[in-house]
């Protein structure tokens, strides 16, 4: 998008437009702040996914928020974003139709079929009218660039564990826990192929990134991994009533490093897992007190169906 780059605005112009924003005067623009001084052109909000992925790029210290120095980035990307927008929008009508959106992604280097140009279509349309606003424009961009640039390297349409797992982080320097991946890839893998396609790929990289937002406001140190007691507060935000001891099981089980913490990647593990358990033992639990009683077949059919 170097072609539709400008020049970075003045500092005081940009600290003028950062304490407008940062309504609480915190000192950081969270989601919500940038989301209101965003505009699309419409008067539906802007989109806030396309928010919560910029604020995502721009947040060095992963603080869910962004200072004034990650602001002045922002800004200048946000601007960038809007120039080449009007650029494509040649009636001018503030929206991309078809045509107009099969044109910019060939401008921008991707050779994209007819049927997977009407998929884009069709995901970022948020407002059901065949066009793509500013907002929704942003965001089918950051997330093409992720899956075909940094994710499917094989350039194969598809992209496969090996994959996933070499584009994500879970905050230190090993691997993504191939477990996770693996379960996360059979979640949204809807045609059992295991892979996932790019629209299967926009709804398994929202997952991810609701987790790591779910997954910082749990971690209160911002150590960069949950402890004993941020794990037990947020089951407890979760519904779950379970045992120190059960807690201290679930430590052992899904802590890989032997810290007596659970890392990000990890932590979804477990969710993913507890979440899958409980849930089959509630088909069970016809009277929701707890308990069930099942003979010695129905405990492995329950357990060897289920997708963990």
């Amino acid at each position: 998008m170097s072609h539709f780059s400008s020049p970075m605005p003045n500092r005081e112009f940009l600290w003028d437009v950062f304490q407008r924003v940062d309504r609480d005067r915190s000192g950081f623009i969270n989601a919500d702040e940038l989301g209101s001084a965003l505009s699309n052109g419409t008067w539906s909000p802007f989109n806030p996914e396309t928010v919560r992925l910029m604020i995502g790029m721009f947040d060095r210290h992963n603080r869910g928020q962004v200072s004034f120095e990650d602001f002045s980035s922002l800004w200048k990307y946000v601007t960038d974003w809007q120039s080449c927008f009007k650029s494509f929008d040649r009636d001018n009508s503030g929206n991309i139709d078809r045509s107009e959106l099969k044109t910019a992604l060939t401008t921008f280097g991707y050779r994209l079929s007819d049927d997977l140009i009407d998929t884009l279509l069709r995901k970022f349309d948020r407002l059901g009218r065949g066009t793509i606003l500013f907002d929704d424009f942003i965001q089918c961009c950051i997330i093409l660039y992720v899956s075909i640039f940094r994710v499917d390297r094989d350039r194969s349409g598809f992209i496969n564990a090996d994959e996933l797992a070499a584009a994500l982080s879970n905050g230190t320097w090993s691997p993504f826990n191939p477990e996770t991946v693996r379960l996360m890839i059979g979640m949204f893998d809807r045609h059992n192929r295991g892979q996932v396609s790019f629209d299967d790929f926009g709804a398994l990289w929202k997952y991810v990134t609701d987790w790591q937002n779910c997954f910082r406001s749990f971690d209160r140190d911002n150590s960069g991994n949950i402890d004993k007691s941020e794990l037990k507060h947020a089951l407890t935000s979760f519904g779950y009533r379970l045992s120190d001891s059960l807690v201290d099981t679930l430590i052992r089980r899904f802590d890989r490093h032997g810290n007596q913490t659970i890392l990000f990647d990890d932590f979804i593990q477990l969710s993913v897992i507890l979440y899958t358990l409980t849930s089959s033992f509630k088909q069970y639990d016809t009277d929701q007190d707890g308990y069930i009683n099942i003979h010695y077949e129905q405990f492995l059919n329950m357990v060897f169906s289920l997708k963990i």
